[in-house]
């Protein structure tokens, strides 16, 4: 019997204004492309950079405050063509290293300032991590070379913003760039998006044989352990005959949720028959007549078992439209503000049809959803 034991989750904090600037970073055309020494390089988000241990930094004065930049690598400063005729990766004195960032970090000081539309100007170059009397929020990107021959290895650099004035000014100036949409969608045009609290599989005579009071036991039910899904249907497929959802998990925290990842996955797969494939001699698509023994046979062949048929029961938390601009920025890293309870009582839903309603319930440290309403033929609820 699978462990049902779950242990008891503590949402982490998540500050409103750093979810902000994150959804602000996210949300623009990126990558961003620069030159540095005539070497192409690319600048990308990256919200939540796992173990990142700063190498060195860099102090960034931007206005009247002094913002601070952290590298986890001094890999950049190879790609100084004073370097060019040395052996690849070679070990330079810190000295020359802190140096050659100077350099790196006046060359793109041009570039940041027409950003930040605002005078900057980079000094106080040292190794090891900034010296942070304050912070309010951090700026996490990824850089790497935009070469098929990678001059430099990806490195994480964090920009930190000193002061919630700053973080808001930053997020003005991003809100500048382009959108990261690419496309001609219509962005006025609403959809509907689930948002799940788990599921299982059922056959369907399991799924028939239900009644009120009848408590489920899910291998899993992730909104009891801090995530939790959005799900996009997108319909059936022209190509494949399968209806294909979006599958967007998320993480909790507090009253608001993080996009982690975003997968597409095939549901209700249907049989279908390519007629330009080859088929076997006693195919039912050979076109030679069946014998009237055949009839007999076929007409006295037991008809198929339907209650095998395995679907997946969803536990719905809430069902809310949504504009195709909305949905266009859910990327992962973007946080959101949850609008119920993810341990709330759920709709029973089955391929996009509600069945029922359930609650959550703890049997002996073992947890499973009760079964409260369930949708009779007529239209009509039987309840508890």
């Amino acid at each position: 019997m699978p462990d049902h034991h779950i242990a008891p989750f503590v949402p982490p904090p998540r500050d409103p204004l750093q979810a902000h600037l994150d959804n602000m970073l996210l949300t623009r055309q990126h990558p961003w492309t620069f030159l540095l020494w005539d070497h192409p390089l690319l600048l990308c988000p990256d919200p939540s950079p796992l173990d990142f241990s700063p190498v060195a930094h860099t102090c960034i004065h931007v206005g009247d405050q002094n913002w601070y930049l952290e590298l986890d690598s001094l890999d950049c400063v190879s790609c100084h063509p004073a370097l060019a005729d040395l052996p690849a990766r070679i070990s330079l004195p810190q000295e020359v290293q802190l140096a050659l960032l100077d350099l790196a970090c006046s060359s793109v000081q041009t570039m940041l300032a027409q950003l930040m539309k605002t005078q900057v100007k980079f000094s106080e170059t040292a190794l090891g991590p900034a010296p942070l009397s304050s912070k309010v929020s951090t700026l996490s990107l990824n850089l790497s070379s935009a070469d098929s021959s990678p001059i430099i290895s990806p490195m994480s650099v964090r920009i930190h913003v000193p002061s919630r004035h700053s973080a808001l000014f930053l997020a003005d100036r991003l809100a500048a760039l382009p959108l990261g949409s690419k496309n001609s969608l219509p962005h006025d045009l609403f959809t509907k998006i689930c948002l799940d609290a788990g599921s299982m599989i059922l056959t369907l005579s399991e799924l028939i044989d239900l009644r009120p009071g009848d408590v489920l036991l899910p291998q899993d039910y992730p909104a009891a352990q801090g995530r939790i899904i959005l799900r996009l249907y997108s319909g059936p497929s022209k190509v494949t005959n399968t209806s294909r959802y979006q599958d967007i998990m998320c993480t909790i925290q507090g009253n608001q949720a993080t996009i982690v990842t975003i997968t597409r996955t095939a549901k209700e797969s249907a049989m279908t028959t390519d007629p330009s494939a080859p088929q076997p001699e006693n195919s039912p698509t050979n076109t030679d007549a069946p014998s009237a023994t055949t009839e007999t046979e076929i007409t006295k062949t037991e008809a198929i078992d339907t209650g095998a048929i395995e679907v997946e029961l969803c536990f719905e938390l809430d069902r809310q439209q949504m504009s195709i601009a909305d949905i266009v920025a859910l990327v992962p890293g973007y946080t959101f503000t949850l609008g119920c309870d993810p341990l709330a009582p759920v709709a029973l839903r089955v391929h996009g049809l509600v069945v029922g309603t359930g609650r959550l319930v703890d049997i002996n440290g073992i947890l499973g959803v009760q079964i409260t309403t369930l949708t009779q033929p007529e239209g009509q609820n039987a309840g508890l």
